[in-house]
């Protein structure tokens, strides 16, 4: 955490007398709401609140970003502004803001995945099927897919604002992120690209969508990580934002190590990376093969469909074809074969056992099946159902 200087603490005074605003404070300084808010507030002084007039050109820019699809949340933090002012912008321009909370019917799912293997990019399918970043992403990681990412150039002009940024390290990378409108990750990548070296003073703090960016994993998943210790910092800007240290995140990560695969984990999230880490990388690509690109064979088509056959999970499964099991629960649903329906070989063992053995011994042999639900399916099929737990019959 950088120290407020006694410059830094005249200017801010000053600045509150000339009654500047949030946003001009957050420019000249180079720090967040939260911790100008703070300081403001330890000072004992009151910030002015001056709401700003909407320029021809933020205007310009909502009306695009809104038709890319961003959310109200993202949109907000973009403006600085507050979601109230936003809804209210937008609903004077006549545009509709995407919201959250739309279920994805089965009809949308099976198109989904047609056009994520036809290879259309993460702002196509945002306009397609009219949702946010973030649903998308989060689909496509719960599906075991990935989407092709529309890289968008740097321009000029910006690379000669990003190279002061970064040498001059006033201004944090979480601001960076906001002011330029890309990941942490992504300025981190272009900062190696263009030989700028390390930062002056250290701010790797990282946000939930940072993580779950950089290392694939849903968005669920970190805050899960945060609620069994991952330890954190919140800040204030419009809404609540957690911000993670990149050592309290490795050393995490490192004590759990099943949770995620570091072969998908960006080779730029983390300045230096451990010896651990790198060897885990290594394992995981050939533990996980990226088989994206690869379709199914025939032949391993016949092997899932006898397994499936066999009554062995998705997990064994996935484990024999050293695939996830989100690929295998997909593949069977493109074999149309699903864990609700019995399958043929099911229905073999219940027709020529169900006279002799109860339901409890018959959930041994169908170890996918529970003795309530093979009761009920020897009903259906008119088949003697025998009651009883070990060798006692009624």
């Amino acid at each position: 955490m950088r120290r407020w200087s006694a410059e830094d603490t005249a200017y801010l005074k000053e600045a509150l007398q000339q009654g500047k605003t949030m946003p001009d404070l957050v420019d000249h300084l180079g720090r967040t709401d939260s911790a100008i808010r703070k300081r403001i507030s330890d000072l004992g002084l009151v910030l002015n609140h001056v709401i700003p007039e909407w320029t021809p050109w933020e205007e310009e820019r909502l009306k695009a970003l809104v038709g890319f699809g961003l959310s109200i949340g993202d949109l907000a933090n973009t403006f600085r502004r507050t979601k109230t002012a936003i809804n209210q912008k937008c609903s004077t321009l006549q545009v509709t803001i995407l919201r959250k909370g739309r279920r994805w019917t089965e009809e949308e799912t099976a198109y989904f995945k047609q056009r994520v293997k036809a290879g259309d990019d993460l702002a196509t399918l945002m306009r397609t099927f009219q949702r946010t970043e973030n649903a998308v992403v989060i689909k496509c990681q719960r599906l075991g897919m990935q989407i092709q990412r529309e890289k968008r150039l740097w321009l000029p002009e910006e690379r000669e604002a990003f190279q002061e940024d970064w040498k001059g390290g006033i201004i944090s990378v979480p601001y960076m992120a906001t002011k330029y409108h890309r990941s942490q990750g992504a300025l981190r990548r272009y900062a190696v690209t263009l030989h700028l070296g390390p930062r002056p003073y250290n701010d790797a703090f990282l946000s939930v969508p940072d993580i779950v960016l950089e290392l694939q994993v849903a968005k669920d998943t970190v805050y899960g990580w945060l609620k069994r210790g991952l330890p954190y910092q919140k800040g204030h800007s419009g809404k609540v934002l957690y911000l993670i240290d990149q050592y309290d995140l490795l050393s995490f990560l490192e004590t759990h190590q099943k949770e995620f695969n570091a072969s998908k984990l960006s080779p730029w999230l983390f300045e230096t990376e451990p010896d651990w880490l790198i060897q885990k990388r290594q394992k995981d690509a050939l533990f996980f093969p990226d088989r994206n690109k690869r379709e199914y064979t025939n032949e391993e088509d016949k092997q899932i469909m006898l397994w499936f056959q066999k009554g062995e999970s998705d997990a064994e499964i996935a484990k024999r074809m050293r695939r996830t099991e989100i690929a295998i629960a997909n593949r069977l649903e493109e074999l149309s074969l699903s864990r609700k329906l019995y399958n043929p070989y099911e229905i073999e063992i219940l027709q020529k056992n169900s006279a002799t053995l109860t339901i409890y011994e018959l959930a041994k042999l169908l170890p996918l099946r529970t003795p309530l639900g093979i009761k009920r399916k020897l009903y259906e099929l008119g088949l003697p159902c025998k009651q009883g737990k070990g060798d006692h019959h009624v």
